[in-house]
């Protein structure tokens, strides 16, 4: 009796299940990014010590944060305000509590609408070639730049909230589109969104 309600808990925490990158009924699980998903204060970066500016996507209630986890939106050396800072590099289980309150990764269908034009690859649909963030208007708005920004983790690659299994989640190459899953254990860059 204990081994069946501890199952059951298991599979109400794992909540939605999400198929592949097409986001079908099986292979992937949605997890609980430790945001509480609820509105952020819109003056809250008045007397915020560590300001990121956010960007609203059309027509989909999500609100993008500019800056990468870790790094701040302040002016540099008397230049424009731009994101500072040594963006944190995390394995999956810490990137799930690294965004601010209110805030939280983005899930595996978020990332595919922020780069857009995704379709599925390879024999069993693990990963998606999607457009770069250079080549999608909405992306390229919420980071500019960052095409000039030297290599963060590798290709720009930061994690979504979306588990594949046990011991894999998903995340995207901004630089070259794909999204695809790998090991939890990866070290890569976060970025946050809230729900309107």
């Amino acid at each position: 009796m204990r081994a069946i309600l501890w199952a059951a808990i298991i599979v109400l925490a794992t909540g939605l299940t999400f198929g592949g990158c097409a986001g079908g009924d099986e292979g992937a699980t949605e997890t609980d990014a430790g945001g509480d998903g609820g509105d952020a204060d819109s003056d809250s970066d008045v007397d915020d010590p560590c300001p990121n500016p956010e960007v609203e996507q059309p027509d989909t209630g999500l609100f993008w944060l500019q800056c990468l986890a870790g790094q701040c939106f302040l002016e540099s050396d008397g230049g424009p305000a731009e994101c500072v800072g040594e963006p944190l590099e995390l394995e999956f289980a810490e990137a799930l509590e690294a965004c601010p309150a209110g805030t939280r990764l983005p899930t595996l269908e978020e990332l595919r609408g922020l780069l857009g034009g995704c379709t599925d690859i390879g024999e069993d649909d693990t990963q998606c070639a999607c457009d770069t963030c250079f080549d999608s208007d909405f992306c390229d708005e919420v980071y500019p730049g960052m095409e000039d920004v030297p290599d963060i983790s590798r290709l720009h690659s930061h994690w979504s909230s979306t588990e594949f299994d046990a011991t894999n989640a998903w995340f995207a190459h901004f630089k070259t589109g794909i999204i695809k899953k790998d090991s939890m254990s990866k070290k890569t860059t976060v970025i946050c969104l809230r729900e309107e």
